[in-house]
Order: structure tokens, then sequence, then C-alpha cells
């Protein structure tokens, strides 16, 4: 094998290994309102109380772009921005949180988003993923390439 391969099978080793432990941690994470959170779950369970009406929402973040720890003041800046941006399209939201811990990030709940506007703002704001929910169903729609993993929101 010619290093030029090699290396290009290194690269997607690599790239395949980051994208299984960015899948780890979107799967493990919690996402909601500080008070009313739920998991990505392979079984319904309790829906959160935004997803019972069958209504479509997204959750969006602008926080950590790429998956990549970054300053508090510069993660808040992004933040307002995307707020900014979903203000003007006009859809109401609910201000929420993804994660915990060194990586608990602000989030919003956009109710009535189309999957173009998840994924516009998830684009526009350097996200790997983003949520998209339908009812109690909800997909962890990767944005690089765009594909998507079908869930159920299940209220912890």
């Amino acid at each position: 094998m010619d290093t030029a391969r090699l290396m290009d099978t290194v690269e997607r080793r690599e790239a395949q290994r980051q994208r299984d432990r960015l899948r780890s941690a979107f799967t493990a994470a919690e996402y909601g309102l500080t008070d009313e959170r739920f998991r990505l779950s392979c079984t319904r369970g309790t829906s959160p109380s935004w997803a019972t009406t069958g209504l479509a929402w997204a959750t969006v973040t602008a926080w950590n772009p790429e998956g990549k720890m970054c300053s508090r003041p510069a993660n808040q800046q992004r933040q307002a921005a995307l707020k900014t941006s979903v203000i003007q399209r006009g859809l109401p939201f609910l201000e929420g949180v993804n994660g915990s811990g060194e990586w608990q990030e602000d989030t919003l709940i956009v109710l009535g988003a189309r999957l173009s506007d998840a994924v516009n703002w998830g684009q526009q704001t350097g996200q790997v993923a983003v949520l998209y929910g339908l009812g109690a169903r909800v997909a962890l729609v990767w944005i690089k390439p765009l594909k998507a993993e079908r869930f159920w929101a299940a209220r912890l």
C-alpha cells in the first residue's frame, strides 16, 4: 500500500472514531428544559410536555461548534445570534439546556420549526448535529453528511 493510500485509511479510521465518540455523547446526553429533561431512547416513554401535541420542534444550540469546547463568552455571543435568527423567523421557542457538567449548553427548543430550519441553524452555527422532533418522535440529524437517526424523546 502506498503512503497516500495508507494516510487516507488512517484519516478515515480516525474520522470514524470521532463520529463514534460524538454519537455516544449525543445519545447519552440529556436535553430539554432545566426542570423537564429527556434522553434519546429506542423505546417510547413519557414525552416532554412540548412534544405531546404532535407539533414539530427542533432543539438547536450555537455552543461549542464542531463539538469543540469554546469559552463561555464566545458561546453566549453565538447563542444570542442564534436566538435573533429564530426570532426573525417568527417562531416561538423555549429556552433550555443540553448536556451537563462542563458540556452543559444553552439551547432553544423551537416550536413549529421545519427540518430545513433546524439544519440551516445547525449549519450556520457550526454544529455537528441538531434534534428535530414531531410529537414524541425525535431524530438526531447529523449535519455533515446530512443523515438522521430516529429515536423517541423519553422524559426523565
